[in-house]
């Protein structure tokens, strides 16, 4: 999933993204440059609803969650990731695998470089 870029600062559900809006304002920044650390920087990048698949919702719910599914939810989504062997999600499915199928990188030590200094 991606950061959602809402182009009104209505759209967020996030106190702190309020705040830190008013203040760039306040400090002599534009509206669309208040809203671009926005859509960096809010929590609500994080607090999306899943994207499941293309359906309505994103597959979500059977109703309209309290945020906005991010507009992307028809192309990035859980069914799509599972559907293409270089995904994100098969690249750390891989990994995983990786990680389980070798006993050292379960129960190996670790030195820092430091350490051997």
């Amino acid at each position: 999933m991606s950061n959602i870029a809402w182009d009104d600062i209505g759209r967020y559900d996030d106190i702190s993204s309020y705040g830190q809006y008013e203040a760039a304002l306040k400090e002599g920044y534009s509206k669309k440059e208040a809203l671009e650390a926005i859509h960096r920087f809010s929590r609500d990048n994080a607090r999306t609803p899943m994207q499941w698949n293309g359906n309505e919702y994103a597959g979500f719910s059977k109703a309209d969650p309290w945020l906005t599914v991010n507009d992307n939810y028809r192309e990035i989504n859980v069914e799509a990731q599972e559907k293409d062997p270089s995904s994100v999600l098969n690249f750390y499915r891989k990994l995983v695998e990786i990680r389980n199928s070798h006993s050292a990188l379960i129960d190996g030590k670790f030195t820092s470089y430091e350490d051997h200094r």
